[in-house]
């Protein structure tokens, strides 16, 4: 609702009915004809005088209008319900609510010209209570920022009422409980951080109507369940990050739909199954994150088609067959680990075109072949892990640079490097 255009009408209506609305009735019948007896000269002294005409009605002045009850996000309610909340929010800290200051300069408050609450920004204050159902009445509100304490309790479902929210930053905390589905009615929210706290149950299907979402970071919690396909119906999120939970079942193809993502994260989870060919179509994705999980299969060759992509962390699976020469079209990509998985066949030679790449691990796999001598020409590589695979043949000469490892064919006899030149 708009509290000052209510408001502006509301006192537009006390000022016209400050003016009497009575319009004179016109004279009764009596009244008539004796008005019509004097003009007309008629009558005699003897007649009997006509009757007094009965005063008309006094009119009664209209009712004024309701006044309209205060807005809890403005002015003198806000105090009072912030005042009111805030030995429950702060625990044993506390927080710089003074009764005789303006809101204003209260810790942490911001408001508007209209003295409305839009921003309560309370990060790493040493707070260590529990979220105030009341929040939810502050009906201008635009970003909650409760980052880095030490609050417990639940996420209040109550969240939900603030119609104008844009940023709720709940994250670094002890939260706990399940995540309310009636934070999906916050239609205009662009950030959802719940990362690290102690948050259980499943994510709610509702969420994937958040269409507004830009980032939604639930990882280091303890939820669990499958990963909803309605997720993908996030168009404009860019940043999803669900890792170090305990995500079980496969990762949704529906996941492919999220065009405008640039950020997946769903490491540390018990995902398995085969990673989706859809992923080919996050062509905006800089980084993807699935490490420490379940996963079988083949690397799906699609991955070459994401041209964006700077991170690439597959390791820690149950991946089979050949590492995609595919990859070597990614020719920003900066870290690229694909160890501790079940890989098989050569090392790519194309991964000699990643003139960007700074670090690679394919350790712990079951690759075998030479190294490809291009590794040696990478101009930015930082380091490089080959150990524990099968590899033969000699080390390009380059890589003399850095500790590559053992490998332990052979009795864990280390490859020699190839001649110079």
């Amino acid at each position: 609702m708009d509290h000052a255009g209510f408001a502006t009408r509301a006192r537009s209506r006390l000022a016209s009915g400050s003016r009497s609305r009575y319009r004179p009735r016109p004279p009764g019948s009596a009244a008539v004809l004796l008005g019509a007896l004097l003009l007309s000269g008629c009558g005699d002294d003897s007649s009997p005088a006509p009757s007094t005409p009965a005063p008309a009605p006094t009119p009664t002045a209209p009712a004024p209008p309701p006044t309209p009850e205060p807005t809890p996000g403005c002015g003198d309610p806000a105090r009072d319900l912030l005042l009111q909340v805030r030995a429950t929010l702060a625990g044993s800290g506390s927080l710089d609510w003074a009764e005789e200051a303006a809101m204003s300069g209260w810790q942490g408050v911001s408001v508007d010209a209209d003295d409305c609450v839009t921003q309560i920004d309370l990060e790493r204050s040493g707070l260590t209570g529990t979220i105030p159902p009341e929040f939810g009445r502050l009906g201008r509100l635009e970003r909650l920022w409760l980052w880095g304490n030490e609050l417990t309790g639940p996420v209040p479902p109550e969240l939900g009422a603030i119609e104008g929210l844009k940023g709720l930053y709940l994250g670094s905390n002890r939260l706990s409980g399940e995540i309310p589905p009636a934070l999906a009615n916050l239609s205009q929210l662009n950030f959802l951080h719940l990362q690290d706290n102690e948050l259980t149950g499943g994510i709610p299907e509702e969420i994937g109507s958040m269409s507004s979402l830009h980032h939604l970071q639930l990882s280091a919690n303890r939820l669990s369940g499958a990963i909803p396909a309605v997720l993908g119906r996030l168009d404009e999120v860019n940043t999803l990050e669900l890792q170090d939970n305990e995500f079980s079942g496969p990762i949704p193809p529906e996941l492919g739909d999220l065009l405008s993502l640039r950020r997946l994260g769903l490491q540390e989870n018990r995902l398995s199954g085969a990673i989706p060919t859809a992923i080919g179509n996050l062509r905006r994705a800089e980084e993807i994150n699935i490490s420490l999980n379940r996963l079988s299969g083949e690397i799906p060759t699609e991955i070459g088609k994401l041209a964006h992509l700077r991170l690439l962390i597959l390791n820690g699976n149950e991946l089979t067959g050949p590492i995609p020469a595919e990859i070597g079209d990614l020719t920003d990509m900066e870290i690229l680990f694909l160890g501790s998985n079940r890989l098989t066949g050569a090392i790519p030679p194309e991964l000699g075109n990643l003139t960007q790449l700074r670090f690679l691990s394919v350790i712990h796999n079951a690759l075998s072949g030479e190294v490809p001598a291009g590794l040696g020409a990478l101009p930015l590589l930082q380091q490089i892990g080959l150990l524990g695979n099968s590899l033969s043949g000699c080390l390009p000469a380059a890589l003399a640079r850095f500790t590559v490892g053992l490998n332990p064919q052979q009795g864990g006899v280390m490859l020699p490097f190839c001649p110079a030149g």
